[in-house]
């Protein structure tokens, strides 16, 4: 901060990008489904520095979440952004800081338009701004109304399946940015309000089996989630989702004393029912929301409408979203 600045000097504040396939003369899709995992990884703006090379930066916060299929294979240039399809670090987002040549398990999503100079200057654990155009359309979570008015934004013609009443978006087709964008057309599926949970999740005290839990309702990509009713019984909902195989749900967030009411818990790897997710909708003293030892209990946050879950029937899928605390 104590550099004197100079006429001709540049003040480089945050990295530019601009998305593979989006020009201003068209849209192209070859990697549509990658592009839509960096727009996702880098929705906060931030990019994290977890490894630097002399080669690139990587930034792996969403390492691991979902499967990246290969799409659009290149030689790797200066600036230029990647997304790994393979291997312990799939789903990485790299940036190269110099020319190599092309992998087999890298799709080339991007490239650095503007800020090329903190790239090749940033440090391990350090974060940096980053602008990626376009900006993601994914309208899952959002009110009908705000659906409309980023559609009519965007010029793009949305597609509804019923109007009246109060509704929520619960899935978009297509489900990919530049899809949309060349097609300008989108068709969405709608959940009435009265349908939709709202829910707080824990990250502090919970952060992993929290991360679990978006990753199997699909709340890590969306802003709106699904989760099948299992079972109901007293004042217990019970919920099951697919869990990928090899997750380790270790005890994090055990209750001691008292779960209170509406507590929202999945069960951990210590009891045989592991993976399944539950809400109590009275205090209990014994077991916890998923009618397990509170040592099998893993607290993920709590249910804030609980009028709503009272209504929900076994087999039903039921809607969700996260309301920031």
């Amino acid at each position: 901060m104590n550099l004197g600045i100079e006429d001709g000097m540049q003040i480089v504040t945050r990295v530019n990008v601009i998305a593979q396939g989006y020009t201003p003369e068209g849209i192209t899709t070859e990697a549509s489904g990658s592009v839509e995992h960096m727009l996702l990884a880098l929705r906060s703006g931030k990019f994290s520095v977890s490894r630097v090379t002399s080669t690139h930066i990587l930034d792996s916060r969403l390492a691991g979440t979902e499967d990246i299929e290969p799409e659009f294979r290149r030689p790797r240039r200066e600036g230029t952004v990647t997304v790994r399809t393979t291997g312990q670090l799939e789903g990485g987002i790299y940036i190269y800081r110099d020319d190599v040549p092309s992998s087999l398990v890298h799709d080339v999503v991007g490239q650095v338009v503007h800020g090329i100079e903190l790239v090749k200057l940033a440090k391990e654990q350090e974060i940096l701004a980053i602008s990626v155009l376009p900006q993601r359309i994914d309208l899952l979570g959002l009110s009908l109304t705000k659906a409309k008015e980023i559609a009519a934004a965007e010029k793009i013609s949305l597609n509804v399946d019923k109007e009246e009443g109060e509704r929520i978006v619960v899935s978009q087709d297509p489900g990919n940015t530049l899809d949309v964008l060349k097609e300008r057309v989108v068709t969405v599926t709608t959940a009435p309000l009265e349908k939709v949970i709202d829910i707080e999740l824990d990250d502090e005290k919970a952060p992993v089996s929290c991360d679990i839990f978006r990753r199997i309702t699909g709340l890590k990509q969306h802003d709106a989630g699904m989760i099948p009713v299992f079972f109901k019984f007293d004042d217990v909902v019970l919920f099951r989702s697919a869990i990928p195989a090899g997750t380790k749900i270790n005890p994090e967030n055990t209750p001691m004393g008292e779960v209170p009411a509406a507590a929202l818990a999945i069960t951990n790897d210590s009891r045989k029912a592991s993976g399944f997710v539950g809400v109590r909708l009275s205090a209990n003293k014994e077991y916890g929301p998923t009618s397990e030892p509170f040592e099998g209990t893993n607290i993920l946050g709590r249910v804030i409408d609980t009028e709503k879950l009272k209504k929900v029937k076994e087999k039903e899928n039921v809607y969700i979203r996260v309301v920031k605390r």
